[in-house]
């Protein structure tokens, strides 16, 4: 995509372009359950630390955290961090988040829960400028459908995007739903329940295929 049109009177005006990226919903639900049970404040602190454990989890596979909605986690993957294979990483962050997140609740005695929305897509990114601060900033049909992903998933589970899908399921085992209405979608998306890891074939010294998980 060009640039934008300079603005008057600035030497670095905002840039605009197109991307590929996968983009991760992750949203911790629970906060009013368990404030009734151990009052606001301490249910604040337990669902801070529960989004904190995301949040890692996505940095440490690669992911860009671009925003907080409330407790709802907004990552991207493949940009602006470069990665091989984004819709792979992302996958891997969002089965590594729910597994961490179920020992987290073995401590509760109001379980938080956590449901995933993973898209991959092309989408916008340019800067954001003011006069004190600038921020990236990501636009696209492909991160609507993610945030509709998220909000359709039952709690527990990763619904992820044809393309996500078809990008890493290699390594990722997937149970195909079909095709469903998602809000603002005139035609319906393909969904896909993500299971898990595949066992991944290593090659030993007599050349014998020995199954990995992970």
């Amino acid at each position: 995509m060009s640039d934008e049109p300079s603005t008057p009177g600035t030497a670095d005006p905002p840039r605009a372009r197109l991307v590929r990226a996968t983009v991760l919903f992750a949203d911790v639900v629970g906060f009013t359950d368990l404030a009734e049970t151990i009052g606001s404040e301490r249910a604040y602190f337990v669902v801070r630390g529960a989004v904190r454990i995301v949040d890692e989890i996505a940095r440490r596979h690669g992911g860009a955290v671009d925003k907080y909605l409330s407790d709802c986690l907004l990552a991207t993957f493949g940009f602006p961090v470069p990665n091989a294979n984004p819709a792979a990483a992302a996958a891997a962050a969002a089965v590594e988040m729910r597994d961490e997140l179920r020992q987290y609740n073995a401590d509760l005695d109001v379980p938080l829960r956590l449901v995933i929305g993973i898209n991959t897509g092309a989408m916008v990114t340019g800067d954001v400028r003011g006069r004190v601060a600038r921020e990236l900033n990501i636009l696209g049909d492909a991160i609507n459908v993610a945030a509709r992903l998220k909000a359709k998933a039952p709690y527990g589970h990763i619904y992820v995007g044809p393309d996500t899908e078809a990008e890493s399921r290699d390594l990722f085992e997937y149970a195909p739903l079909g095709a469903m209405p998602l809000k603002g979608k005139k035609i319906e998306v393909p969904i896909f329940d993500l299971v898990g890891a595949r066992a991944r074939p290593a090659r030993t010294a007599g050349d014998a295929a020995v199954p990995l998980v992970g």
